[in-house]
């Protein structure tokens, strides 16, 4: 995070297994980002653990 020219604070993130980086104008685009982030890990059914 960093304070923009502007006074505005402004965020970056990179996913841990690289890609690209993903800017974000101000903290509520952020926070809108990481919202659906974590919906969209919780709609993804986890693989069966089942005895093979």
């Amino acid at each position: 995070m960093w304070r923009g020219p502007d006074g505005a604070v402004k965020a970056s993130i990179r996913s841990a297994e690289g890609g690209p980086t993903r800017y974000f104008p101000n903290l509520e685009a952020l926070v809108h980002y990481l919202e659906q982030a974590q919906e969209k890990i919780e709609e993804t059914p986890l693989p069966s653990q089942g005895l093979r």
